[in-house]
C-alpha cells in the first residue's frame, strides 16, 4: 500500500466505508499509458531502419540474434522485437539457428602500424566489407567505422 501512496497521480484508491477498496489508473496515467502505445507505433519505422543498418554493417548482412539481444535496451529495440517485428517484416529480415566455431573471428594485432592507421582515410560504414581483405588496415578502420556507426544508433548518446 505504501507503493500505491507513494504514487497519488498514477493509482486511485476508491471504496468507502461500507464499499470495498479498489484501485486504478488516474486519467493521467491512463492517457500516459495510451501515448506510449501510440508512441511505440511511431517508432516501428525507426526501429525497423536502425535493425537494417545494424545488418548493412556486418559483412554478410548477418548478426546473430543473441548478440542484438544483448544491446536491445540500448538500441530502443522493444524485449520482444525478435517476435514482433522481425516476423512482421519478412521483405528485410529472416531470423534461423546458426552457430560459429569458437575463433572463427580472426585476432589481429592493431600495434604495429597504429599511426599510419590513425592516419588513414575513414570509410564509410555501409561500404561492402567484402571490397577488403581482412589483413588490410582499411578493414580495420571500417571495423572502427562500423562500430562507430553501431553506438550512432543507440538510444543513449
Amino acid at each position: 500500500m505504501a507503493v500505491i501512496e507513494k504514487y497519488p497521480s498514477i493509482f486511485f484508491v476508491g471504496g468507502g466505508n461500507r464499499a470495498p477498496p479498489f484501485l486504478r489508473l488516474t486519467e493521467k496515467a491512463e492517457r500516459i499509458a495510451r501515448e506510449e502505445a501510440n508512441a511505440k507505433e511511431l517508432m516501428e519505422p525507426i526501429l525497423v531502419r536502425n535493425i537494417r543498418k545494424l545488418l548493412m554493417l556486418s559483412v554478410d548482412c548477418r548478426v546473430p540474434l543473441g548478440k542484438i539481444k544483448l544491446i536491445e535496451s540500448e538500441l530502443g529495440f522493444p524485449d520482444d522485437f525478435d517476435k514482433s517485428l522481425i516476423p512482421k517484416y519478412p521483405e528485410f529480415f529472416s531470423a534461423f539457428n546458426i552457430s560459429f566455431p569458437s575463433g572463427f573471428r580472426p585476432n589481429m594485432s592493431y600495434l604495429e602500424q597504429f599511426e599510419k592507421w590513425q592516419k588513414m582515410e575513414f570509410p564509410s560504414p555501409y561500404l561492402n566489407a567484402r571490397r577488403f581483405e581482412m589483413a588490410d588496415p582499411k578493414a580495420r578502420k571500417k571495423e572502427v567505422a562500423v562500430l562507430h556507426e553501431l553506438l550512432s544508433l543507440t538510444m543513449e548518446k
